[in-house]
């Protein structure tokens, strides 16, 4: 007699919530965010309704939204007063 166990999920639920904003603060659609953190835009979406995906996915989500800052930091740098140049 053999005992069969349930498969194990490996993996992370997301904060749809949050997701969501840090895709709003840097003005991206969630099928940009797909092609950058190479991923499906199914993977997007589950995240976006705080369903469970794949660590390996999660983390490539955080490492595209790292690489992309929000659009105020953006507008702050282009703002800024520059810098004197020294001859």
């Amino acid at each position: 007699m053999s005992i069969v166990l349930p498969k194990r999920q490996v993996g992370a639920r997301t904060n749809g919530e949050q997701l969501d904003r840090e895709l709003a603060i840097r003005r991206l659609e969630a099928k940009e965010l797909a092609r950058l953190a190479g991923v499906s835009e199914d993977v997007v979406s589950r995240a976006r309704r705080g369903q469970r995906i794949s660590l390996h996915s999660l983390y490539a989500i955080a490492d595209a939204l790292e690489g992309i800052p929000p659009v105020s930091s953006l507008v702050a740098s282009l703002t800024a007063a520059p810098e004197p140049v020294a001859c």
